[in-house]
């Protein structure tokens, strides 16, 4: 059986396959047509699979997203009528810069993509797999028979952190932290109030290695830590919910940690300062969590994937500073990785 996941309408487009349960290839968009976390539809990435396997359309059983629509659909709809009349800027698409609005409609876009692309009048069947469910089904290309999962990345279809037991070829999950109480989209947020652009948080983290203290203790009040590894965001600091990245933080935020720089400002002192407080803020914030998946399953062995998975500086923490023995992150992590984590 040859299954074929796709991932378009959102960033790091791009396809993998799954031939008799065995990976076949992995393919990002960005990588044919130079266009960095592209979010087009992955032609180009399709005819190389096509031409270098000898594929016909035909030969391909199903075909997965790594996204449950109607669920996502749910979320997106609670969201918008969540906190009115504010909430209703999030139907703005500058309001989720990383997302394509078209992915509310994924079946219909990847259906009408395909038939213009093959000329297929009749399509394979198309499952829809949950977001991080196919995050956390990277585990079955895992060197562990079993290990805890865990997911956290800056938004699923129905949350934003989630923790899983893989064993052999199950995947149980155990929880599911809220939407917007999301980690990754807080370092996204405040990636951007340091002036950079949505995906250079590997720059803040950087940044954040010339910092010093000053900050991170008022940082601590914007994520509350809770029982059992959950954690919350601090609605006195964000507005994230209601407006999106169009106006993620309150007056409270802006008054205790100044101004957004604009990007072409010089990067001071506070601004080195605030990304060490950040990243201070999210290394504990990943222990707690990682530490109490640890104390109700057995295993040494953790997989880490989704967004957050990509601060190498956290994971290094995780072998330090916890009782998992091996950790283990997929070179594609992040939401590239989600077409093959579906087909799995």
């Amino acid at each position: 059986m040859k299954i074929l996941g796709i991932v378009t309408e959102t960033h790091d487009s791009g396809i993998a396959l799954i031939d008799d349960g065995v990976p076949a290839l992995i393919l990002e968009e960005e990588r044919f047509n130079r266009e960095k976390h592209t979010q087009e539809f992955p032609r180009l990435s399709l005819e190389a699979a096509f031409a270098s396997l000898s594929l016909r359309t035909g030969d391909i059983d199903v075909i997965t997203t790594p996204w449950d629509v109607a669920q996502l659909r749910r979320t997106f709809a609670k969201a918008v009528f969540g906190r009115l009349p504010a909430s209703l800027m999030l139907l703005w698409p500058g309001a989720h810069a990383a997302q394509d609005s078209g992915i509310v409609l994924l079946p219909f876009w990847l259906k009408f993509n395909l038939r213009c692309m093959v000329g297929m009048a009749r399509l394979p069947q198309i499952v829809n797999v949950g977001h991080h469910d196919a995050h956390a089904a990277i585990f079955f290309a895992s060197p562990f028979e079993e290990a805890a999962v865990l997911v956290m990345d800056g938004y699923g279809d129905m949350s934003a952190t989630s923790a899983y037991v893989g064993s052999s070829n199950q995947l149980k999950c155990l929880w599911r932290g809220a939407f917007f109480d999301s980690l990754g989209m807080l370092y996204t947020l405040v990636t951007r109030h340091l002036g950079f652009n949505t995906f250079e948080e590997g720059t803040v983290m950087a940044l954040a290695a010339c910092g010093d203290d000053p900050y991170v203790e008022k940082f601590r009040s914007l994520i509350r830590l809770e029982d059992g590894g959950l954690f919350s965001l601090n609605r006195d600091y964000l507005c994230q919910d209601r407006y999106g990245q169009v106006w993620p933080f309150t007056r409270k935020f802006l008054e205790e940690f100044g101004p957004a720089r604009d990007r072409d400002e010089p990067i001071s002192d506070h601004h080195r300062d605030l990304a060490h407080a950040l990243q201070v803020c999210t290394e504990e914030t990943v222990l707690h969590v990682v530490r109490a998946l640890g104390a109700v399953h057995p295993s040494r062995n953790l997989c880490l994937t989704g967004g957050v998975a990509l601060n190498c500086v956290a994971n290094a923490r995780i072998l330090c500073d916890t009782d998992f023995q091996r950790v283990w992150v997929p070179p594609c992590a992040s939401d590239s990785g989600a077409p093959l984590g579906s087909a799995l």
